[in-house]
């Protein structure tokens, strides 16, 4: 998976998240936010896909030890980061 990128459009005062060059989404001020706000929405923003990859990871290693607690809790992450069914 190409990862996903955040930068400054320095013509405005808001941020693009991209992905190869395509914006994915801009991030843009709500109401009284600062600038390190707004960053670090598009920052979040821009790492969510590889988070998921992580999580899905994990719960595959979690899969054969004895956790069910916290597969349960991945899995419904999981499920409602990519619409699954929870």
């Amino acid at each position: 998976m190409k990862a996903w990128t955040y930068r400054r459009d320095l013509n405005r005062v808001y941020f693009l998240v991209e992905r190869q060059q395509h914006t994915v989404c801009l991030v843009d001020f709500l109401g009284n936010d600062r600038l390190d706000e707004q960053e670090s929405r598009a920052r979040l923003i821009a790492a969510s896909p590889e988070m998921l990859d992580a999580l899905q990871c994990i719960v595959s290693a979690i899969q054969t030890q004895d956790y069910p607690e916290a597969l349960l809790t991945a899995q419904t992450v999981i499920a409602k980061a990519t619409g699954g069914p929870q």
